[in-house]
């Protein structure tokens, strides 16, 4: 042991040197944060020290907040906010914004008080369709939890409501404006609140009046707030991700009434995709929904049609066309149509888009459950012959011939000099779909190709090919099919989800 008078020598402290953010050049510090993918380490980088709180906050960074999405609830409004004013933050940093409609449903709550029961229900769709469903008895203290839960969601319900007609617009719009040039695309899509589970994505079955209600006041206040912001998007997405919603055409008709039209075409000139899920006329005034309450289980007939569709009303269909008509710089244009069974509704909604819209620029165009004539068709397909990238899906060919998709055909065969890529679905005549089998090609020996991916259906007379996918070699070879067979389709897997995918179109 060392004496009292004996010094004792300690380790010298390492010197303090600043820490390595202080040294590194702006370049080389945002190259070496490009090899961390993750948004929580660049966050746990950020508390280390002050510097790199700031520091972080570079491109990299802001490349983790380039998709935003939004509810339109305060505190996702205010999320949004604060990434557009953040001052230290990479600006403009969010280039996509994703904006949902929020139904609240309260039926299935409403359902477990009723009975008791909590019901699960799942579905596979690997033949066809096929429904499981599972009783829960709950306990006293679940259904009080569930009461609770329900008074819970009848008032964000309401609270939401106000303040979509009230606070939302205005704030989206400057939310809008801050993001800049920047922005590049906004998307509208639907989800549920049913108070149990968090929000889901929309199921098929769900009640169709009651959500387009929701999606027409998100759309018209979307609309309107790009307006009044002249954010110059490049790419518009009007519920075309989301099954089973849309916008009618009405509502359209109405809300354009509301728009500046000189704000609308300096918006407008900016697009260079649209996308847009409409329909026939349906009823989305809340108050006269509310007057017939709808049920908490379908209100879907058993045919799979809507009981909630509005009287027709023709004049309000040039609606669509008008808007598209503020777009004439358009690349991309996506229609898909929702409307009574049928080849003989409805015509004029197309039969004005191919008459009075020209689109120079187009190169991408998808039609999904238009009715059409083949005249209409024709048109449509001769003022834009430079389209690329074309799809025509579950298309209604109104008062038909057996041949008249012939013309249709050939004319895609031979006057669109610069198709590269073609999709052919559901091409409907009387009944049944036109046939897609290429003359060359043996339907007993590509059989099991067609079924698996879902393309054919069985018939008596043959295979018959409803659906189909030509690349540019195939182009090049020709369109040519075989004719249609004769006999009754047979029952199968195939059959049966071939008439499911009409019904998701019918109201």
């Amino acid at each position: 042991m060392a004496s009292p008078t004996t010094p004792v020598f300690l380790p010298a402290a390492p010197p303090k040197l600043p820490f390595l953010s202080h040294l590194l050049p702006p370049e080389i510090l945002e190259n070496i944060l490009t090899h961390l993918d993750h948004l929580p380490t660049l966050k746990s980088l950020r508390l280390v020290n002050k510097t790199l709180s700031t520091r972080v906050l570079g491109p990299h960074f802001s490349s983790f907040c380039a998709h935003q999405t939004t509810d339109l609830t305060p505190s996702s409004l205010a999320s949004l906010f604060a990434l557009a004013t953040h001052p230290h933050l990479h600006r403009p940093c969010v280039k996509d914004l994703t904006i949902i409609a929020l139904v609240y449903d309260e039926c299935e709550l409403e359902n477990i008080l009723k009975t008791g029961d909590r019901v699960e229900s799942t579905m596979e769709e690997s033949e066809g369709r096929r429904f499981s469903v599972t009783y829960t008895k709950c306990t006293a203290e679940e259904l009080d939890g569930y009461r609770d839960d329900l008074a819970r969601l009848l008032v964000r319900r309401e609270e939401h409501s106000v303040r979509l007609r009230e606070v939302v617009p205005a704030q989206l719009a400057e939310v809008l404006r801050l993001f800049g040039p920047r922005l590049r695309s906004i998307r509208l899509e639907a989800a549920v609140e049913r108070g149990i589970g968090g929000v889901m994505e929309l199921a098929e079955e769900w009640r169709v009046n009651w959500v387009w209600a929701q999606a027409v006041k998100v759309y018209s206040l979307t609309m309107a707030a790009v307006c009044a912001s002249g954010v110059a998007v490049s790419a518009i997405n009007v519920f075309w991700d989301t099954q089973r919603c849309a916008v009618a055409a009405r509502d359209i008709h109405a809300h354009l009434l509301t728009l500046d039209a000189s704000q609308l075409e300096v918006v407008g000139a900016a697009i260079k995709s649209f996308s847009l899920s409409s329909s026939t006329p349906l009823e989305t005034d809340v108050e006269k929904l509310a007057k017939d309450p709808p049920s908490c289980h379908h209100d879907e007939d058993s045919d799979g049609s809507s009981s909630g569709a509005a009287p027709d009303e023709p004049s309000e269909f040039p609606a669509i066309t008008r808007l598209i008509s503020f777009m004439p710089n358009l690349e991309t244009l996506r229609l898909r149509v929702y409307g009574p069974a049928g080849p003989d509704t409805h015509d004029e909604l197309f039969g004005r888009i191919a008459r009075d819209i020209r689109l120079p620029q187009l190169r991408e165009c998808v039609l999904y459950g238009m009715p059409v004539t083949h005249a209409s068709l024709l048109q449509f397909l001769t003022n834009h012959p430079n389209i690329e990238n074309l799809e025509l899906s579950n298309m209604w060919l109104m008062r038909c011939r057996e041949t008249d998709w012939d013309p249709i055909i050939a004319h895609l065969d031979k006057k669109m000099p610069r198709l590269k890529q073609l999709r052919l679905s559901n091409l409907m005549g009387y009944s049944r779909p036109w046939n897609l089998l290429p003359i060359g090609e043996s339907w007993m020996e590509e059989r099991a190709m067609y079924e698996q991916r879902w393309w054919g259906l069985q018939c008596g007379g043959g295979l018959l090919v409803h659906t189909r996918e030509f690349d540019e070699e195939e182009l090049r070879q020709g369109l040519r099919f075989w004719p249609r067979p004769n006999g009754v389709m047979l029952g199968s897997p195939q059959v049966m989800r071939w008439r499911n995918q009409l019904k998701t179109l019918i109201l």
